[in-house]
């Protein structure tokens, strides 16, 4: 059986232009899904599965063409198992037809036992006539009904913490000042 599942995740990805392919598969311990997508403006594939009683896991990408130009892509993953914890993550970028450009990532993990976690995220815009960038990356950890601290790192608009326990307002600390203009 599980050859005959490596058989179809292959065909998967051998398709011709406008062409959409799947699968689904159903067992006694779980299940999977799966597709694939090549149209005239880009392509798409996702994958993912279930243990019964169990975890679950998945992915998915794809990449997309402005009738005009420019270029956007992306992924993302994640997987989570109940009781253990959870864990994913995701990126895009795209430039477009003018050629400015967008970037963003985000991911976490969280550990059901102890009840901590941690989420990592950030996006970036930078003007293709200009030059000018945007943006920002951030960091947060917290733990489960005690709250936490976010750390927010701008390109041009000073730095943060944000400190959010249980039963307080948010404390909010501008840790760098941007540069005067």
């Amino acid at each position: 059986m599980k050859i005959t599942h490596l058989f179809v995740a292959l065909a998967l990805f051998n398709i011709s232009a406008a062409e959409a392919k799947s699968f689904k598969t159903y067992g006694y311990r779980g299940r999977a899904a799966g597709f694939t997508h090549q149209g005239q403006y880009g392509q798409a594939a996702a994958i993912g599965g279930q243990m019964y009683g169990g975890g679950a896991a998945g992915a998915a990408g794809f990449r997309g063409y402005g009738p005009n130009g420019g270029v956007y892509k992306g992924g993302r993953a994640g997987m989570a198992i109940p009781g253990v914890g959870a864990v994913g993550g995701r990126a895009v970028s795209g430039t477009s037809a003018s050629g400015n450009h967008y970037a963003g990532y985000g991911g976490g993990a969280y550990n059901a036992q102890s009840g901590q976690g941690l989420y990592n995220g950030g996006k970036s815009y930078t003007h293709a006539q200009t030059g000018q960038q945007y943006g920002y990356d951030q960091s947060t950890q917290f733990v489960k009904g005690q709250g936490g601290q976010t750390t927010i790192q701008t390109e041009n608009k000073g730095d943060y913490t944000v400190d959010w326990q249980k039963g307080q307002k948010p404390s909010v600390t501008q840790t760098v000042y941007p540069a005067a203009n």
